[in-house]
């Protein structure tokens, strides 16, 4: 089982109503891409962090090899809700991949 982690700040620019939208949202968009995209076996998103923490959101998803990840990685529905959700509000993503 190959896993995937990926975290991410938000922007400055972002206003406290669009960080709470997309808290609200995010966790459902990406669980609903388990039965859009094949090789995503589940996703676990993690949209209101401990005051501890470095980073805003968290996703984690799992996959059956690295070839699903990739295959996960460039799906038209994961590159979709990535580029109206994700990329234009967040900064400083860090991820680890690793195979379990």
């Amino acid at each position: 089982m190959v896993k995937h982690i990926v975290m991410w700040k938000f922007k400055d620019s972002v206003s406290a109503e669009q960080k709470e939208k997309l808290r609200a949202e995010l966790p459902g968009d990406f669980a609903a891409l388990v039965d859009k995209v094949p090789s995503l076996k589940a996703v676990k998103f993690v949209s209101c962090p401990l005051s501890s923490s470095t980073h805003d959101m968290a996703l984690m998803t799992e996959h059956d090899d690295a070839a699903g990840l990739a295959a996960y990685s460039g799906h038209p529905e994961h590159q979709a809700l990535a580029n109206a959700k994700v990329r234009p509000f967040t900064t400083e993503r860090a991820a680890l991949d690793y195979d379990d």
